[in-house]
């Protein structure tokens, strides 16, 4: 008898793993139809939810304060949408490294939301901001995109002394979140020791749109499974020492006394919307913000009051994502285009 209950329970067992399967697979396919159409079954190189990091879009390259960087002549899908990169490995047009005289050359500097995860190369919103300055300003300004996914403000920096700094720009666009400035300025990862390791069920979910969809709503609903140091949980910590703002502020400075100017929009961010409605980014910012943007070469936007009663969660790029589709990217780029003092460039 004993011998049959535990058969009958092995028998159960067994049949678990191929249900659930199936029943993931079928979930599966279902997002894929309901947000992607029926191509998205078929396409799975181009219909998939990898981070940047994870993709051959990106290089690694020695120097340590960079660690990556995106390949030249790109021309594939990432988050769903054509993801094209020019000569110099940015997700631009092409250009001259030598400035049109007369024209002011702006470079955009940023992370994944500029560089237009899961929005055409078109719809980015630097490239938004260049028909609008068109429209009005003709000949008069070049904004260039340098943004790469998944960079951290020291890769931003060094970044643009190693790739950005020989095009010369006489403006820089430093876009940032209301929240970040006052966390760590730490470094960047090798590449090699953030992808997952063949034995590591993550890398074989992440590029499904249910997994996405499933982190991003525990993330949501119920933060604190997302907590990774467990045993730092409700213990006081000191101010870090070198702050992103502390770390902006120099690299502001350093360009100011080159005689470039800076620009530093405060984007939206879509995953806090009712965090953005409070009188917080508001203190935020007088706090951590405005003091060193009262240098005169510095000119600071935000963005916030202007989307947030247009914004919602539907604005996402897709289901189980983090970034503005583009809509919001055409928002930000008229936000700052109404705001930015033009001719004080």
């Amino acid at each position: 008898m004993n011998l049959s209950h535990t058969a009958r329970f092995y028998w159960r067992a067994f049949w678990i793993i191929p249900v659930l399967l199936i029943l993931f697979t079928s979930l599966e396919i279902i997002v894929r139809v309901i947000f992607f159409g029926s191509s998205a079954l078929w396409h799975l190189t181009e219909y998939n939810n990898r981070s940047l990091v994870f993709t051959p879009l990106v290089e690694q390259i020695e120097n340590p304060d960079i660690c990556w960087k995106l390949g030249a002549h790109q021309a594939s899908y990432f988050r769903n949408t054509r993801f094209n990169t020019n000569q110099y490995g940015f997700r631009d047009r092409e250009f001259a490294v030598e400035k049109t005289p007369g024209i002011q050359r702006i470079a955009v500097l940023g992370r994944s939301t500029t560089m237009g995860s899961g929005v055409k190369n078109a719809d980015i919103y630097s490239r938004q901001l260049q028909l609008l300055l068109d429209e009005r300003y003709p000949q008069q300004f070049e904004v260039l995109n340098f943004a790469v996914g998944a960079y951290r403000f020291t890769q931003m920096q060094a970044a643009y002394e190693a790739f950005v700094a020989r095009f010369k720009p006489d403006v820089i666009m430093w876009p940032i979140y209301y929240d970040e400035l006052s966390t760590p300025a730490v470094g960047c990862p090798n590449l090699n020791s953030i992808q997952p390791r063949w034995d590591e069920l993550r890398g074989y979910f992440t590029p499904l749109f249910l997994y996405g969809a499933g982190k991003a709503w525990i993330k949501e609903q119920m933060p604190w499974l997302m907590v990774s140091r467990w045993r730092s949980r409700g213990q006081a910590h000191s101010p870090p020492s070198d702050t992103k703002a502390h770390l902006l502020e120099r690299f502001i400075q350093a360009r100011t006394q080159e005689g470039i100017k800076m620009m530093v929009p405060v984007l939206f961010n879509i995953n806090h919307i009712e965090r953005q409605k409070s009188p917080l980014p508001a203190k935020y910012i007088q706090t951590w913000i405005q003091p060193f943007t009262k240098n005169p070469e510095v000119q600071w936007v935000n963005t916030v009051p202007d989307l947030i009663p247009l914004v919602t969660r539907q604005d996402l790029t897709y289901l189980g994502d983090n970034h503005p589709n583009t809509r919001v990217h055409r928002l930000y780029a008229e936000s700052i285009a109404r705001q930015i003092h033009w001719e004080a460039l």
